[in-house]
């Protein structure tokens, strides 16, 4: 629904996530991923430690003294961890002679770090060891068998392509086997390609590998955010805020809100965007809060004896015509029958776009001659409602500038004749400001019950619904977000709130 601005947002989270990663002045661990040990390698541990006591009269192997020395350190490991254990194991043959230093050098490494264990332990150990690699071998051994098996079917298929009766000798043989009696030799073929004989062996060299059923962390910046920090954050969303239309008075309340929120906090990147969402949303949701209003309720609170009869107003261009057929399309979704009054009788266009809309939707126009009186149209349209026992009566009228006085005068006429319940003002959200003046004049000589606001999908400035909301003391019921007659949505202060800064929308 305002997927314009999301750009600009993700931009402006961004700043905020790499000012804390730029500044921070302490490091977080965060819990990112557990994997679990394996029933195999568990049991081999038992029996490993039951081994190691059994030998050194039930000592604990906790008790063993490792010197600094022979502690394996994260930068002596670096290469080998980012080359991966399969990378070593299944490696190019011109690399075969650094790979074999690299398992000398950790051999090692080993050695010198067992160099104070007893005979009895560095058995136990070693044929840990030898468990594992004899596993890793024998993985090896089926997977250069398969590639055999794979090969020599390849050349086979390759020799077979190349005569092509034979082609069509084996395609009418496989066709005979799947239809007749050999389908259960053709299941039997075996299908195993070799990616999979690999990424079985990877997850069996992978589980030997890891032997901690404890998770890992990660390490994240953090920032205790000052006053200062605050405002180095701060004029980035001020200006996005701003841009978007948003008013300033509104702006200044999110500053106060989020300024209590954050100051004296600390936050990772990730935190601090999630925070300042969270206050946008919830300042915003406030706003709009008090402009959500049930069309349906205000419907049903009229007399049902009697059709509810509404004024629907507005300048030219704002989508009237073609919002009239959305509330038809919603009020029949809701049970509700509905007749309209085509009193925009000096554009024949807006008469002709009703018509196509009622063709298209099943529903009653009442229209008169170009050049009719408005008024007249409006009152046959409320008496064939009354005679059909109709819900709803809209009433079209002309598109017209509120300093018209002459036209504005005429719109009094059709109120005064029409007796409406409600008079609805369908505003193009793209206006800005001057929508805001607009309902305001129009207000004056009409009094206005609640607004529809549309061409939503279209703003670049989303944030004039907001500022509308705030600015005027009416109910705002819809908005407009699309051309099709379904694309009428409820106002909802929420979800508004949340699509408006959802960066993912």
């Amino acid at each position: 629904m305002f997927g314009k601005i999301k750009g600009k947002l993700k931009n402006v989270f961004k700043s905020s996530e790499d000012y804390v990663e730029d500044n921070h002045d302490t490091v977080e661990e965060v819990e990112v991923e557990s994997i679990p040990k394996t029933p195999k390698l568990e049991e081999i541990d038992k029996e490993i430690e039951n081994e190691v006591k059994s030998s050194s009269g039930d000592e604990s192997v906790d008790e063993f003294e490792v010197s600094e020395d022979h502690i394996l350190k994260e930068e002596d490991i670096e290469e080998p961890k980012k080359k991966g254990f399969l990378g070593r194991i299944f490696g190019s043959s011109d690399k075969e002679d650094e790979d074999k230093k690299d398992v000398e050098e950790l051999e090692k490494v080993e050695d010198e770090m067992l160099e104070d264990v007893s005979e009895s332990e560095k058995s136990a150990i070693k044929e840990h060891h030898d468990l594992s690699k004899k596993e890793v071998s024998e993985n090896i051994s089926e997977l250069e068998e398969k590639e055999k098996v794979e090969e020599k079917l390849e050349e086979d298929v390759m020799s077979d392509i190349s005569d092509s009766s034979k082609m069509d000798e084996i395609s009418e043989e496989l066709e005979s086997e799947v239809e007749g009696e050999n389908l259960d030799k053709v299941h039997e073929i075996p299908n195993e390609s070799v990616e999979e004989v690999f990424e079985e062996t990877k997850k069996k060299v992978f589980d030997a590998e890891n032997e901690s059923s404890s998770g890992f962390f990660s390490k994240l910046k953090a920032k205790t955010i000052s006053s200062d920090d605050f405002d180095n954050i701060w004029v980035e969303l001020q200006m996005f805020l701003l841009e978007i239309n948003i008013a300033f008075e509104i702006v200044e309340k999110v500053e106060r809100k989020l300024k209590t929120e954050l100051v004296g906090k600390s936050f990772n990147r990730f935190k601090l965007s999630e925070k300042i969402r969270e206050v946008l949303e919830s300042e915003v949701e406030e706003v709009l809060k008090k402009h959500e209003s049930s069309f349906l309720d205000k419907l049903n609170s009229f007399s049902s004896d009697e059709p509810v009869k509404i004024l629907v107003l507005g300048v030219n261009g704002t989508g009237k015509t073609t919002t009239i057929a959305k509330i038809v399309k919603y009020l029949q979704n809701n049970n509700k029958s509905v007749v309209v009054a085509a009193a925009d009788t000096f554009r024949a266009a807006a008469v002709e776009q009703l018509e196509e809309h009622s063709k298209a939707l099943d529903f009653k126009l009442i229209m008169h001659k170009g050049g009719g009186d408005p008024a007249a149209v409006a009152y046959d349209a409320i008496e064939h409602a009354k005679a059909k026992k109709i819900d709803v009566v809209l009433i079209d009228t002309a598109g017209r500038m509120p300093n018209n006085s002459n036209l504005m005068m005429e719109l009094e006429k059709v109120k005064r004749v029409s007796k409406s319940d409600m008079a609805i003002f369908v505003g193009d959200s793209v206006s800005g400001n001057d929508l805001i003046d607009q309902i305001n004049l129009f207000n004056q000589g009409v009094k206005v019950d609640g607004t529809i606001l549309t061409k939503v999908d279209t703003d670049e400035k989303p944030g004039s619904v907001v500022t509308t909301a705030y600015s005027i003391d009416k109910p705002i019921y819809f908005l407009g977000v699309g051309q099709t007659y379904d694309d009428l949505i409820v106002f909802d202060s929420k979800q508004i709130a949340k699509k408006l800064f959802d960066v993912e929308d």
